[in-house]
Formats: C-alpha cells, structure tokens, sequence
C-alpha cells in the first residue's frame, strides 16, 4: 500500500515507466529516510475472477531505494541495476572458482563503487 498511494509521474522519455520521491520511517528507525521508486505499467492478464474484484486494466512492477544520493527516480535505478549485474558476475565467477581482484586492494571484497576486474584464476597464475 506504501507504494500505491505516492503521486506518480510519467518519466520522460520511458514510455510506461512512472517515479516518485518521498520520506518513510520504517519500523524501529529513528528517523525518516529518503526513499525513491519507479514502477513500469504493464497491462493486465485477463480473468473473470480478477476482473470481478479489481477493474484496473494495468499492474505496475515497482523498484524502490532508500538512498542519500541527490539522483533522480530513474538514475538511482540504472545505477542500481548496474550494481545487481556487477554483483551478479561476481557470484558467477566465485562459484566458478574465478579470482576477483578490485582496483583499491580491498582483498577482493566488493565495495560499491569500485571498478571490478573478473579474471580467470589459471590466467594470473600463468602471468
């Protein structure tokens, strides 16, 4: 419900994709954080009991930060999707038995905002 009641905006330019901004307090925090959201509109599957209890023609996937960055709805979710990929070759490689060496010599922990390098493990034993 959180969600739903925002005031949404289209986003220019991303046909079906709407924003938002606001402040919450979640359960035990001390104080209220900065959230951001998007959602994509996508039209609904059609059912007789569905279309019994709810007579909107579209659902929305929704995507939505707690940050403290000053970027909009939209960038904050690019950003984020290119740490869910980068996060995710790095699962990818680890389960293969890859090496991770990151750029600041953080003992190859991920950080945010590092600038990852995924190399084959035989390929720096070999140099």
């Amino acid at each position: 419900m959180l969600l739903t009641e925002q005031q949404w905006t289209a986003i220019a330019g991303q046909p079906d994709w709407e924003q938002c901004t606001f402040e919450y307090r979640c359960g035990e925090w001390k104080v209220t954080r900065r959230f951001v959201a998007v959602r994509r509109k996508q039209l609904k599957e059609q059912s007789p009991q569905v279309d019994l209890l709810d007579t909107s023609e579209y659902d929305y996937d929704y995507f939505c930060y707690v940050t403290t960055e000053s970027f909009t709805p939209w960038q904050t979710h690019k950003k984020y999707a290119e740490r869910a990929t980068c996060e995710t070759w790095i699962e990818a490689t680890d389960a293969a038995d890859f090496a991770v060496a990151t750029f600041d010599a953080m003992h190859g922990k991920f950080r945010s905002g590092n600038c990852i390098a995924c190399t084959n493990y035989q390929a720096l034993q070999s140099s």
